[in-house]
């Protein structure tokens, strides 16, 4: 197999060109030559969270655990909130779920005192579709990367099953070999597939009467933009299943970040699966990439403050660059640029194929899908996804 070389590359009049999700460069094949249909039903996509820690079974902070289908984690939280008369900062949880989906995930919720039976008796009543499996205290409140993975069982419909596992098994193998790459998938863009563009018009200052939720929403999805430009690039380049020198690297064990400076030790651990490299969530305080690998980082700003229409008017644009992420308090962070699995399994029925795996916090399980297969949703099935954070 081969590393895909397409360069399909969005119009894009109000600034650089970026890449459509579509033709997002895969890893292990140009265009996987099959399609097949997902969340046709909600149970066609299960989701499951692998909790970071138990809770202790003592503190204020009530941990439930919901199976649920067809809610998404806002509109369940909210219903808590009402359910418990608490405040919206009162209820947690790990990771955003969406709604055409089976779910188990967890929220904390703070209440104190209040005994087991009578919080359960309260969701039995008024969330009879939600199915509670545990209640159990604990010292904190659940907050978002609380998380060790999201197991995901998902039935991609197909018309020839058979055929289509044949072309998949081996792509799994090279995935479990070599790792996925870690794109932000289609819903990170919203709806209609626009809110990088409406946080890029934040940045330009031509947007400014903004919601803060949907200003921080949009300026996020701005900055997936950028991210996913970058690991387009780097797959473009040849360099998406090895290390640079200057990445800035993640220990998988600590989750330390630090500077590849010692290129032939660190593709060592790279190889046993210590270290992965990570790409840029562009802002004021993100760690940058250095020499070699620096370069790849900078010409995807550099696109950024050639365009017109952000205007920077410091004669430094990069200067100007990060004042405009300053203005937004666009802080920045980094991600991992490649995800390791360990296992994939694939299980044939009469309506298609069923994958089990699990990934990381954040990962996006359409992105592993989509080195099998091209991924249509039905139009039912509207808030299409495959995330869980």
């Amino acid at each position: 197999m081969q590393i895909n070389q397409n360069d399909h590359l969005q119009p894009n009049t109000d600034g650089p060109p970026v890449w459509r999700l579509s033709d997002l460069p895969r890893l292990y094949c140009d265009r996987p030559e099959f399609s097949g249909y997902i969340r046709t039903t909600p149970e066609d996509f299960v989701v499951r969270e692998v909790p970071l820690y138990e809770p202790c079974g003592e503190g204020d902070h009530v941990y439930l655990e919901l199976t649920s289908t067809n809610w998404n984690t806002n509109d369940l939280k909210r219903q808590l909130c009402r359910l418990f008369s608490v405040r919206d900062v009162d209820v947690g949880y790990a990771g955003l779920k969406d709604r055409r989906a089976r779910t188990t995930q967890r929220f904390s919720i703070l209440l104190k005192g209040e005994p087991e039976s009578t919080i359960r008796t309260k969701l039995e009543k008024h969330l009879p579709d939600v199915s509670c499996n545990s209640i159990v205290r604990h010292t904190n409140k659940l907050r978002t990367g609380h998380l060790k993975a999201n197991a995901f069982e998902i039935l991609v419909r197909c018309d020839h099953p058979e055929e289509l596992q044949k072309f998949c098994e081996p792509v799994a193998r090279a995935i479990q070999a070599s790792g996925l790459l870690n794109y932000y998938g289609e819903q990170r863009f919203g709806r209609e597939g626009d809110n990088a563009a409406q946080g890029r018009a934040i940045l330009a200052g031509t947007k400014r009467r903004v919601k803060p939720f949907l200003k921080k929403l949009f300026l996020s999805a701005y900055q997936s933009q950028l991210f996913n430009n970058w690991l387009a690039q780097r797959v473009q380049s040849g360099a998406a299943r090895t290390i640079l020198s200057g990445d800035v690297a993640r220990k998988l064990a600590s989750g330390g970040l630090f500077i590849v400076a010692e290129l032939e030790a660190e593709m060592a651990r790279f190889q046993r699966r210590e270290i992965t490299y990570t790409g840029p969530i562009f802002g004021t305080r993100m760690k940058a990439a250095e020499g070699p690998a620096a370069q790849l980082e900078e010409s995807i700003l550099k696109a950024e403050w050639e365009s017109n229409d952000l205007a920077l008017q410091n004669g430094d644009e990069r200067a100007g660059l990060m004042q405009a992420f300053a203005r937004n308090k666009l802080e920045g962070t980094r991600r991992d640029g490649l995800v390791f699995i360990e296992h994939i399994d694939i299980e044939r029925s009469p309506d298609g194929l069923w994958f089990r795996f699990e990934l990381p916090p954040g990962s996006f399980a359409t992105n592993l899908l989509r080195e099998f297969v091209q991924l249509m949703v039905p139009s039912t099935a509207s808030e299409s996804a495959g995330t869980a954070d």
